[in-house]
């Protein structure tokens, strides 16, 4: 029979590392502690487990380590057969890449997190036993965290992780926003070897929910690609995801209020100083072209960065007192491109291509 297999500890505290600009919501605010693993506490304060009653929590950033989430094994816990007992339905997680058996102790099938190295079982059942069967000799002691992930959570909240599974079907979970606003998804695939995740965004009008953004993809074995930026205006939304069954996926919001100064008109253009960055969105129902001013004095950039959830953003340079297009650039998607020019004064006109364009842009002068 199979017996637990014990990985290293896992210090799994992860802070979320983007370079790319429209991530500066995430970045400055969301720091995600995953708690859950092997995590590294002195084992001596703990006394061996003998069972586990796995407790509920709705979002890993909200867990306590507290002794009922930490369970110990060590070399008196060699060969046992260690009771789980759910205290709720959900997504049960064990901090270790282990073997799961079930009443009959039977394997069942487990979802290996391919980066934290730990397991999940989706859809337990409070009431219902599980087992983890022990190694025949233990040479370390360890501490693991086990509990139940609350699944299918809605609403959602802003600063929270939560953990999804995959169910072959859409899930629809609600949220606010009650500001314009630029609206980071945080997605991420658990288990890189597995399908990828589907989403899009919905907004509440008139009592009916129509789709707003196209379809994006959190694929599966890319972790670099994890973070979506839209432009969303004051609402009720809600975002739909579809995964197979067999995948778990991670999910955080972080919503940054943006403000809608910008100028629609030419003649009263904002300028851009050197060294200075202007960051705004388009929402959907946003159309104007927007203008804006460079002064300079000497050789300088002129940097244009997008993060667009569908259609195209165009970007025209004119210099002044000419007509004539200087420069015409095109974004789609995630792009950053750089114009340079010589010393004078310059005009730059954004316009959105698409009626559901929407997304994050950001000019620099450099």
């Amino acid at each position: 029979m199979q017996q637990l297999t014990i990985t290293k500890p896992i210090r799994r505290l992860v802070i979320m590392k983007q370079k790319r600009f429209y991530s500066y919501a995430l970045a400055t605010s969301l720091l995600i502690s995953s708690f859950g693993g092997l995590v590294n506490v002195s084992a001596a304060t703990y006394q061996d487990a003998e069972e586990v009653k796995a407790q509920e929590h709705v979002s890993i950033m909200k867990m306590d380590a507290s002794a009922s989430d930490l369970f110990k094994f060590s070399t008196k816990s060699q060969s046992k057969w260690i009771p789980v007992y759910p205290q709720a339905d959900g997504i049960l997680e064990i901090g270790a890449n282990v073997s799961v058996y079930d009443k009959d102790k039977k394997a069942v099938a487990t979802i290996l997190d391919t980066e934290d190295q730990q397991v999940f079982v989706p859809n337990v059942k409070k009431g219902e036993v599980y087992y983890l069967k022990l190694a025949d000799q233990i040479k370390d002691e360890f501490v693991a965290t086990i509990c139940v992930k609350k699944d299918n959570v809605t609403p959602l909240q802003t600063n929270i992780l939560y953990t999804q599974s995959g169910q072959d079907k859409n899930i629809y979970q609600e949220f606010k926003t009650d500001k314009r606003s630029s609206q980071s998804i945080y997605l991420k695939p658990s288990n890189y070897s597995n399908k990828n995740v589907t989403f899009y965004l919905q907004k509440k009008e008139k009592g009916v929910w129509k789709t707003i953004t196209n379809r994006m993809i959190a694929v599966a074995n890319d972790h670099k690609r994890v973070t979506f930026d839209t432009g969303l205006k004051k609402g009720e939304y809600r975002l739909v995801s579809n995964a197979a069954t067999g995948q778990i996926y991670q999910i955080a919001l972080q919503n940054q209020p943006v403000s809608n100064k910008y100028q629609t008109k030419k003649a009263k253009a904002q300028t851009i100083k050197k060294g200075k960055t202007v960051r705004n969105i388009y929402t959907t129902s946003e159309k104007a072209a927007r203008w804006y001013k460079v002064k300079a004095t000497k050789k300088q950039s002129i940097k244009i960065s997008t993060n667009n959830n569908s259609g195209k953003l165009e970007v025209s340079i004119y210099k002044k007192g000419r007509k004539k297009v200087l420069k015409k650039l095109s974004f789609k998607g995630e792009q950053s491109k750089t114009y340079r020019v010589k010393k004078g004064t310059y005009y730059v006109k954004t316009a959105k291509s698409g009626a559901k364009m929407n997304g994050e842009y950001t000019i620099r002068c450099k």
